[in-house]
């Protein structure tokens, strides 16, 4: 009796290695292993899992059809999904080989419950065996709305990297025509979550990214080929209370007018904005050309928070131009705009065929627009050294009907300055109520 009761202590374990080995070679090389870890994944997560057809095995390849996951806030359904699983027990890991999925779309249901927890998501990633994933390809993946309407598409999307407590993407890759994208690097999934990524934009708009440090800290770097411009600084406090201090620069910006021609050019061309969405600053610069004008100096000072831009100071000088204005606009409850522009010299030479070369304007406009009132409190225009004024103000607001304004003006003429005008009008005012 005590041979055997010590024949059976010493065999247990063999007997729980036989049959534990036993278990997973049908799971990893049995069809019904398959359907069984379908069945299981169904019960453990949130939303519900469905497949219309299951075949193959782990160890040697499964082919998935017509794959869906739904829950409260989105539905995922990929047409097919083939890859291969390769275990290894010293040390442990899974690498998952050859991953492909086909025609997948990703359909928003509804917003999720609470706020996005930057660090939470990314600490529930983190595992305690590393997965390897090893030629990852995703061909047509579609965004849609909660009406099913498609908003973005990608035409192809390929990944090598692993994921343990730390996310590495050694190689990938994003395709959507004619916009390709390639990243590298890695992403710690425990905070401070440490950042070094490389990103490579081709196509229609080359460019290139770096991010190196943390969610606590990092610093960017951002250079585009056409336009040629820098972007760089750091980002701060990214799950928390989110900051930043950054520059950009470039020595020419071009914009194309609607016969693709060059409407608009800014050269030296530099911005500065530092601080937080409940508060931040902004400066910007540059030479400003246009059809219209010759060029002129450009400088703003800014200041803002998530509710509200207040224009502090703009100022723009040039041969044919120069202006200061300062302003207002929040978008707090109802949109709403204010400015004050204080016009110095103006030579309208170029758009008034008829004005005297040498004659410049100078004025002031204060004006206010809300909803659908626009109000100009105050107009001015004068000729320096000549006896010319105009004045005027007034209200439009379409949801009350008042149309209210008046237009005077002192020792109009037409052409300005002509020995022999056209028009001669000493004194007038025009009114409309």
């Amino acid at each position: 009796m005590k041979r055997r009761t010590i024949f059976l202590i010493l065999s247990l374990p063999a007997l729980l290695l036989v049959s534990g080995l036993a278990v997973w070679t049908w799971l990893m090389n049995t069809e019904h292993g398959l359907h069984w870890l379908i069945e299981r994944l169904d019960g453990a997560v949130a939303g519900r899992v469905s497949v219309s057809q299951a075949r193959g095995d782990l160890a040697d390849g499964i082919s998935l059809s017509g794959m869906v996951y739904e829950d409260s806030s989105a539905r995922i359904s990929i047409e097919k999904l083939t890859l291969a699983v390769d275990v290894d027990l010293f040390p442990p890991g899974i690498g998952l080989l050859s991953p492909s999925l086909e025609r997948v779309t990703l359909q928003s249901l509804g917003q999720p419950e609470g706020d996005l927890d930057i660090s939470a998501t990314l600490s529930d990633l983190s595992l305690p065996i590393p997965i390897g994933v090893e030629g990852l390809r995703i061909t047509e993946f579609e965004l849609l709305d909660a009406g099913g309407t498609p908003e973005n598409r990608i035409d192809a999307l390929e990944l090598t990297g692993s994921l343990s407590r730390t996310l590495v993407i050694e190689r990938g890759s994003l395709v959507s025509s004619p916009h390709r994208l390639a990243i590298s690097g890695q992403v710690g999934l425990s905070a401070p979550h440490r950042l070094q990524l490389a990103l490579e934009a081709g196509g229609e708009f080359s460019a290139r990214a770096s991010v190196r440090g943390s969610l606590d800290s990092a610093d960017l770097r951002f250079e585009s080929d056409e336009p040629r411009l820098t972007i760089e600084g750091t980002v701060a406090d990214v799950t928390g209370t989110p900051n930043w201090d950054l520059s950009a620069a470039s020595p020419l910006l071009e914009w194309p007018g609607d016969d693709q021609s060059i409407a608009l050019t800014v050269e030296d061309f530099s911005a500065q904005s530092r601080g937080e969405l409940s508060g931040y600053r902004l400066s910007l610069g540059g030479r400003i050309q246009t059809d219209a004008l010759q060029a002129l100096s450009l400088d703003l000072e800014a200041s803002g928070n998530r509710e509200e831009l207040t224009i502090e100071q703009v100022t723009a000088s040039g041969e044919e131009l120069s202006l200061t204005a300062a302003g207002f606009a929040t978008w707090k409850e109802q949109a709403a705009v204010e400015a004050d522009i204080e016009l110095a010299r103006l030579d309208p030479v170029h758009w008034l065929e008829d004005w005297p070369e040498g004659r410049l304007l100078s004025g002031r406009l204060q004006a206010g627009w809300s909803g659908r009132r626009l109000e100009i409190s105050r107009f001015t225009l004068s000729v320096p050294g000549s006896p010319l004024t105009v004045e005027g103000g007034g209200i439009v607001d379409l949801d009350s009907g008042v149309v209210d304004g008046e237009l005077s003006w002192q020792q109009l003429s037409w052409p300005p300055g002509s020995e022999k005008p056209d028009l001669i009008s000493p004194t007038g005012r025009l009114t409309v109520s």
